[in-house]
């Protein structure tokens, strides 16, 4: 270590700057290089990966994507979407991330590859719902722990809430009017005592 500082020296100021900069750059290269930073193709399979209902290759690529890019709607409505519906599912992330992109998306940050697919009205109804999901699940796992029907009646009203938001902006949206009239069913009678069998999307 002597012998390199004493050649940097005996090379001036400012070549000892450039052989410097040079050495850096061949010490950080191989870290650069390693791993390409994520892309939204990237994005775009995780997306692919939830609609062959592959959430853990999803949540992988999604959490990658992310450490990159916070501020992507998309990519907090897909990693929600991954808690929501793995087999070892957190509700309350899941809805926390989707209430992220929800407001990601109201800021009007870019939706990127999800405009082929579909408009944001249609995106923003999409969170919609699947905040409507996220509060029906947690429900249902209340009722198994035996929390008496009445404590859940606010979490009911609030997933009607979210559904008739995406109601509005998806009228003809036939599982979001299944889950409204699954919802006032609950809020006016009471939950059924087993979990509906079509809970997620």
């Amino acid at each position: 270590m002597r012998r390199l500082m004493a050649l940097f020296f005996a090379l001036g100021p400012r070549r000892t700057a450039g052989a410097l900069m040079a050495l850096m750059m061949v010490l950080l290269l191989p870290a650069g290089c390693a791993k390409e930073p994520p892309t939204e193709e990237m994005l775009k399979t995780a997306w692919e990966f939830t609609e062959t209902r592959d959430f853990d290759k999803a949540m992988e690529l999604a959490r990658a994507y992310l450490s990159a890019h916070p501020g992507s709607s998309v990519g907090h409505y897909v990693f929600g979407k991954c808690w929501l519906h793995r087999p070892q599912a957190n509700t309350s992330i899941a809805k926390g991330e989707f209430e992220t992109a929800l407001r990601l998306l109201a800021d009007g940050e870019d939706t990127g590859f999800l405009e082929e697919k579909m408009g944001r009205p249609a995106f923003e109804a999409a969170i919609h719902r699947d905040i409507g999901l996220a509060l029906m699940r947690a429900i249902y796992d209340s009722l198994g722990q035996g929390l008496p029907p009445q404590t859940v009646l606010p979490v009911m009203r609030l997933a009607l809430e979210h559904v008739d938001k995406g109601l509005a902006l998806e009228p003809e949206s036939s599982y979001l009017k299944e889950m409204r009239d699954t919802l006032i069913r609950m809020v006016q009678t009471g939950p059924p005592p087993a979990p509906v069998t079509r809970l997620t999307i």
